[in-house]
């Protein structure tokens, strides 16, 4: 593989996997030369200019914040990925490995493989019950948990602060809806109540009370008769309803 030829490729816009397909290399292994070979990231660098300008993707975003330990293991996991013997490969990696290096590997799987837990779990050769004895017995474990969810938060947010300052008016909408709903641009109304409320049900409260017009009172009335001769014979003649009993028989709309 030629510098020259990586730092062309790139300088053309190719993308890393478009560049290690122009070479005749598998992906896995020209990711691994450019995380270990210095010259190879240079060479990328320089072509498509500052780190500061290259998108970073949520899983490298992620990569970037695991010690120099566990990106050596990361590495050579994925090198090992799409290999025949990949699995036993991996198996005798991790044997000797603790709990805590495991963990986290499974971890930064479960992000490259869009939560997917069944394919975490065998990228780092961890079986189910193994998981599920970590989340009943090691806290640790869910220590690692939060830290993953709060990078996974920090993410994007930064994310979406970039929208806004590009002009975004949905994001910027979205940013103001949440962060700044204290301050009324909440669509939901809060009220806040101090003291005692009481509510009485099967109050009966006369037409009178209610101080409604005449007309209105006929009408009610008239439309309550209806709905009780509407009512079987061998039904009980009387309407135990709530609307029923807010009428009075010495009412004078009766």
């Amino acid at each position: 593989m030629a510098l020259l030829d990586v730092y062309a490729l790139a300088l053309d816009g190719l993308t890393d996997q478009q560049i290690s397909d122009a070479l005749g290399l598998s992906p896995n292994l020209f990711s691994y030369w450019k995380k270990n070979k210095p010259e190879v990231a240079y060479a990328l660098q320089k072509a498509r200019g500052s780190k500061s300008t290259q998108k970073v993707t949520f899983t490298e975003y992620v990569y970037r914040r695991l010690s120099p330990e566990l990106q050596t293991l990361w590495d050579q996991i994925e090198l090992w990925k799409d290999h025949p013997s990949g699995n036993d490969r991996v198996a005798e990696l991790l044997d000797t490995q603790p709990d805590r290096i495991k963990q986290s590997l499974f971890l930064h799987a479960l992000l490259t493989s869009n939560f997917n837990s069944s394919a975490a779990l065998k990228t780092v050769n961890v079986s189910y019950s193994t998981l599920r004895r970590w989340q009943d017995e090691d806290p640790n474990f869910v220590r690692i948990c939060d830290e993953i969810a709060y990078h996974k938060k920090n993410f994007f947010e930064s994310k979406l602060v970039q929208l806004v300052r590009q002009g975004s008016e949905a994001a910027t909408i979205f940013a103001n809806k949440t962060l700044n709903k204290d301050r009324g641009y909440s669509e939901k109304v809060q009220i806040d109540h101090t003291g005692n409320v009481n509510v009485n049900v099967g109050v009966t409260i006369s037409v009178d009370q209610l101080k409604l017009p005449l007309e209105v009172r006929k009408t009610i009335l008239s439309a309550l008769r209806e709905a009780k001769q509407a009512i079987p014979t061998e039904s009980p003649k009387t309407i135990n309803s709530p609307a029923f009993q807010l009428l009075s028989e010495n009412d004078p709309a009766a």
